[in-house]
């Protein structure tokens, strides 16, 4: 139980880490933090008991229970950190979003027109390329 709980402490620990830096997939980055969370709060359950329960392995429970408490903290500094990046990104496409709509509103009754045959060339283009593909 004791190797156990440092075990499992040092491998939410590691998946926190990776989780934390692996930022250009926020997928991957959310599904390792949540596992390095809930690791973390299993290796503390783990080494709480070893500490009680297997004295002589007391060592092996605080390394455990030191490494499972540094996984807990950096997963949720990490996750605040994911869930502030989506709320920013989400609020910078609004704004783009939004100034391409004005920008379009602005336009010449020709102007508009253009951009419309630009966008249907455009999808047709992809929906060519999707047959192609299949």
């Amino acid at each position: 139980m004791a190797l156990a709980a440092l075990l499992v402490g040092i491998g939410s620990l590691v998946l926190a880490i990776i989780g934390g830096a692996a930022g250009t997939n926020i997928v991957l980055s959310l599904i390792l933090l949540i596992i390095s969370l809930i690791g973390g709060i299993v290796g503390i359950v783990l080494s709480a008991n070893t500490m009680k329960k297997i004295p002589e392995k007391k060592g092996m429970g605080v390394g455990g229970l030191v490494t499972s408490i540094l996984a807990i903290v950096y997963s949720v500094i990490s996750l605040i950190a994911c869930v502030a990046c989506l709320a920013i990104g989400g609020a910078a496409l609004n704004e783009v979003g939004k100034a391409a709509e004005e920008s379009y509103n602005n336009m010449t009754p020709e102007q508009q027109a253009e951009v419309q045959q630009s966008i249907d060339n455009a999808t047709k283009e992809i929906e060519k390329s999707l047959n192609e593909a299949q």
